[in-house]
């Protein structure tokens, strides 16, 4: 029988299992601000950049990694040299239990990212809504997306984090694809319909990029393509967003951000998928190449921007979403 929404434990206890279709759900202890759910196929732990303050490991009957920013390791394994942002699982026999796929982000170490939560609401029963994946840049220009389109869509932000957000594809394909959806679907875990889903990843993926790394070219490909796979298929309005320049590399002769990008462009547009350029949208106002600019956060230019720069971004993609609200 298939049941669906059904409280399996008093509503008193720690823990509380529901039945979505034929998963249960575990609602974690220790959740703040919302309320955060895995499926029992996964494991709750604590994240440092979780907006709840916990997520979802990938692994069933999982090891916290203590001490690390939201790690975790098969059962049977213990952490083993961990810090902040690193960590290894090592066996009782003490080889590695490195069976992650996709392999993780090469400063992890080997031992697996916990998922951080989606949206913290419902998608809105009398707006339209919209949800943007992506990283810390994302993060940024969010709450003003929001106040752009107040009373017109819903706009929210997944994962409910901070830090990278979204972070890497590797880590995006864990927490979109398989072994876990955490990303489409609420905070609780709850299935979710959303009418518009923004997506990027980028900036976390120019690091360590070598031919056998998790970075690679071939791996970015392999990965962002099942990503917009599985966004496609929720029948949502998807949009690809570029991401925006790093100059650090580009001064130096580095083209991985135009790499990525046109990776990008070129998985949009196998799968019909309109494509937001906020890459052109920095350099026609900073120049092909720069080191300062009056949009960026800090000088010399990085990641991030401030609020003229932010402002600027939100324009864009709002206009986009808005745009695909209507069509």
């Amino acid at each position: 029988m298939s049941l669906r929404r059904v409280v399996i434990a008093a509503a008193t206890a720690a823990v509380i299992g529901l039945i979505w279709a034929d998963e249960t759900v575990v609602m974690c202890p220790g959740s703040h601000t919302a309320a955060t759910g895995c499926p029992d196929t996964a494991t709750c732990c604590p994240h440092k950049f979780s907006d709840t303050g916990v997520g979802c490991c990938p692994f069933p009957n999982a090891v916290c990694c203590a001490g690390s920013y939201g790690l975790c390791c098969p059962s049977g394994t213990v952490c083993n040299s961990t810090g902040t942002y690193s960590g290894l699982c090592v066996k009782p026999n003490g080889t590695s239990a490195n069976q992650v796929d996709p392999p993780p982000n090469l400063q992890t170490g080997g031992a697996a990212q916990v998922c951080t939560p989606g949206p913290l609401e419902s998608p809105s029963s009398t707006l339209p809504s919209a949800l943007i994946i992506g990283d810390s840049v994302s993060i940024g220009y969010t709450p003003l997306v929001q106040q752009m389109l107040e009373g017109k869509v819903q706009v929210q932000h997944s994962p409910s984090a901070g830090g990278g957000g979204a972070d890497d594809t590797p880590y995006g394909k864990q927490c979109i694809v398989s072994p876990l959806e955490s990303f489409i679907r609420t905070a609780k875990y709850e299935e979710a319909q959303y009418d518009v889903i923004t997506f990027n990843f980028g900036l976390h993926d120019m690091e360590y990029n070598t031919s056998d790394g998790s970075h690679s070219l071939a791996n970015y490909t392999a990965q962002l393509t099942a990503i917009a796979d599985r966004l496609v298929a929720t029948k949502s309005k998807i949009i690809y967003v570029l991401t925006t320049p790093f100059m650090p590399y580009k001064t130096k002769g580095d083209p991985i951000v135009q790499q990525l990008n046109a990776i990008g462009r070129s998985v949009a547009a196998a799968r019909g998928i309109p494509v937001v350029d906020l890459y052109s949208v920095v350099t026609d106002k900073c120049g092909a190449v720069y080191t300062d600019c009056p949009i960026c956060a800090l000088s010399p230019c990085t990641y991030h921007y401030n609020a003229k720069g932010y402002s600027l971004l939100a324009a864009n993609l709002s206009k986009a979403i808005m745009n695909a609200t209507q069509s």
